[in-house]
């Protein structure tokens, strides 16, 4: 009977999700590079170059009625003592690199990354992403018992239905890795209906834009391609092909995987030496890092495994993820 088999498929992922261990050294990583992304914004601005003025809301959010800007990490000491709260957040995304007591000390990172991206003069993707990704690895990361996010976790004896907190954690990265792959196909249909991407010069303009243009020590290497119809064609359309695939790599096999991680990182790699945008390639590669995990669970979830895997597995069979 098809419902018995549905069963035993939920079962079976209960089963997994309650099992599963993602408390391990990549874990560890992701973290370390989301905060090197905050962190260095941090440390290579200026105050009054990063945060808005005096007559804006970093003073004003004491006597500001919204109780999301009156808790703001950045306006606890006020403008003119900002280089305290700024002191103590560099501290703080240290010991988030570190990777010392991840159970604590998550919720002060997700508190500086928000803090930052409301309060913050000209902010980026990258800022945004940080704070939603800072928000979603908390409930993952209050189940770490771990004392350094670079150890393995021990595995528990308890397990009269699974480990409860696993199954919580596993949950949650599974709503990153769907965060993450929402984010690169809203990005690649978001184009589409632009003249300039559907047409194929968009990255001629963005290239040349004045404020996120390329460096000038660039040009003599891109200017040549620029100049060619076909090949501003070829770039701009296959950074859409790329973020479609990335989209798509979600249900992909474990080699896919690791292929378009590289291709992904590459990617972002790029952009920072066209448009300097750090922070966000930091970002982005610690959600790639978290979306393409070295795992088929998606295609297992979603029954789709006969086709993702080679090797054929019984039916609800998920020891060898």
């Amino acid at each position: 009977m098809w419902i018995v088999r549905i069963n035993k498929r939920i079962d079976s992922l209960i089963i997994y999700l309650t099992e599963k261990d993602i408390f391990n050294y990549r874990l560890g990583i992701a973290r370390t590079i989301l905060a090197l992304s905050t962190l260095l914004t941090l440390i290579a601005n200026d105050d009054e170059v990063l945060f808005k003025t005096k007559t804006i809301n970093l003073t004003d959010s004491f006597n500001n009625k919204d109780l999301f800007q009156n808790i703001n990490f950045f306006s606890l000491f006020g403008f003119d003592h900002l280089y305290v709260a700024k002191f103590i957040a560099i501290i703080i995304l240290l010991i988030v690199i570190s990777g010392w007591r991840p159970r604590y000390v998550c919720l002060f990172h997700f508190w500086i990354c928000v803090s930052f991206f409301n309060s913050v003069r000209l902010v980026e993707g990258g800022d945004q992403i940080a704070s939603i990704l800072t928000l979603l690895l908390v409930p993952v990361l209050l189940c770490d018992d771990r004392k350094w996010h670079w150890n393995k976790a021990k595995k528990k004896e308890d397990i009269s239905f699974g480990n409860f907190e696993y199954l919580i954690a596993n949950c949650f990265h599974i709503i990153i890795k769907l965060q993450i792959c929402l984010l690169y196909f809203h990005a690649a249909i978001g184009k589409m209906p632009n003249q300039e991407w559907s047409n194929g010069t968009a990255v001629y303009y963005w290239f040349n834009d004045p404020i996120f243009g390329m460096s000038e020590w660039i040009r003599p290497i891109l200017d040549p391609i620029l100049a060619n119809p076909i090949g501003v064609a070829m770039i701009t359309w296959s950074s859409i092909l790329l973020e479609v695939l990335l989209f798509m790599s979600i249900l992909m096999s474990n080699r896919a995987k690791y292929f378009f991680l590289i291709l992904g990182l590459t990617f972002h790699f790029f952009i920072i030496i066209i448009h300097g945008l750090i922070s966000f390639f930091f970002a982005m590669s610690a959600g790639l890092l978290l979306y393409l995990w070295i795992d088929n669970e998606f295609g297992k979830i979603f029954f789709l495994e006969k086709f993702l895997i080679k090797k054929k597995q019984p039916i609800g069979c998920f020891e060898n993820l």
